[in-house]
């Protein structure tokens, strides 16, 4: 037996200490019962996995990865040959998805009236990330229970990293499911099912708490329980001069959404566009939808976009008047159709609007009517018809 500290790693964000899983006394010092050093890792998120794999690579011992539930995982390239991006990054993407408030009417009509298509395709999803990931027999407790469209929805999706699936499977990290009960006397960890796990270091990967205390008062009052419910998630109503600035938006790509809200906030202080004067009716009514379609968003319900980032990244552009269909083949609109379907949008689509410069005279293609919801119904009609062509044909 040897005895020692035991380290407590949390997320840098966050202020909260885990003492729940803590006796008083042992609350700093613990009696190491164990030989050996394992790093213990919580969490299934991209950092659990990432500093599980860290652990190893460094040390050579197989560290635990403990988790409550299971999140879907997607690898890079999907049977190996198709980059993610083409099914999460994209239009196509994001309108395989639950159906978004602000959805347009073709989207509405193949979730109301076609919707047991999308189910299918996300079935379909399922079985063959199940079969590259190895998410079966004695790695089975790797399935996530949750639909995926419903994890992904939520934001709970994770671009794994290649190898840490196989390192699981062949037991070089061990994924355990459950949650810890208490930490023991000795050290060890004692999980709610009576199992325990010796430990000499703790990783706790699992999210983190937004601390809010610097905000003024009048802002801090506007505050509900699942977050600040805000005009194009940067305005909250009623408490003027201030802006959220990618604060208080969850996306993807954190380095497109706090550029093009800037651009918008520019627009705004310019008084090239105002506010709309039923500011407060509209974050009312996202408010109550967001809180019956996000069951599982949690603390992250008032501000979760994540893959609908596109959706909200074209709102910003139609309130500014800047085009939002940003792919340009220079082939015509049949192959401009398709690019803006199913081609991933990428932070360099929207170079023009980081530099300004879509609003130069030259770049009048750039422009279009402020505050109008962009349309492709046309697109739609297009890809259709080049559909039913091809059907004709090959039948």
């Amino acid at each position: 037996m040897v005895s020692g500290k035991m380290h407590i790693y949390k997320s840098m964000y966050s202020k909260m200490p885990y003492y729940q899983y803590f006796d008083d006394v042992f609350c700093i010092w613990l009696l190491i019962n164990t030989f050996i050093p394992i790093r213990h890792h919580i969490g299934f998120g991209k950092s659990a996995q990432d500093c599980a794999m860290n652990a190893l690579s460094e040390t050579g011992v197989q560290p635990t990865l403990l988790f409550r539930s299971a999140h879907w995982c997607v690898p890079r390239k999907v049977l190996g040959l198709i980059p993610m991006e083409w099914l999460l990054y994209s239009r196509f993407g994001q309108g395989t998805l639950p159906r978004w408030q602000t959805c347009g009417p073709v989207e509405w009509f193949f979730h109301t009236l076609l919707w047991p298509l999308i189910w299918v395709y996300w079935r379909i999803v399922e079985t063959i990330l199940t079969l590259q990931l190895g998410l079966w027999g004695s790695s089975s407790h790797l399935r996530p229970t949750m639909a995926i469209e419903d994890d992904m929805y939520c934001g709970h999706g994770v671009i794994c990293h290649p190898e840490v699936f196989p390192l699981m499977h062949k037991s070089d990290i061990e994924a355990v499911q459950g949650a810890i009960d208490c930490i023991l006397p000795s050290g060890e960890i004692k999980l709610q099912d009576g199992s325990i796990i010796a430990v000499d270091e703790i990783v706790f990967a699992t999210g983190f708490k937004r601390d809010f205390a610097f905000l003024p008062k009048e802002l801090l009052e506007k505050k509900d329980k699942d977050g600040f419910y805000a005009y194009r998630n940067m305005i909250v109503p009623g408490v003027p001069n201030i802006a959220f600035l990618n604060s208080n938006a969850t996306t993807f790509s954190n380095i497109t959404t706090p550029t093009l809200q800037a651009a918008w906030l520019a627009e705004l202080l310019l008084g090239n566009i105002e506010l709309p004067s039923d500011m407060e009716d509209l974050v009312w009514k996202e408010k109550l939808w967001r809180r019956e379609k996000l069951a599982y968003a949690g603390d992250a319900r008032a501000y979760l976009i994540q893959l609908h980032q596109i959706r909200y990244w074209d709102s910003l552009l139609n309130d500014i008047g800047a085009v939002a269909k940003r792919k340009k083949s220079g082939m015509g609109p049949v192959l401009d159709a398709f690019m803006n379907f199913f081609v991933p949008v990428y932070s360099s689509d929207y170079k023009t609007i980081t530099t300004g410069e879509w609003k130069h005279e030259e770049n009048d293609t750039e422009q279009t009517e402020k505050g109008v919801k962009t349309s492709f119904l046309l697109d739609w009609c297009i890809l259709t018809g080049c559909i039913g062509i091809i059907a004709y044909f090959c039948g």
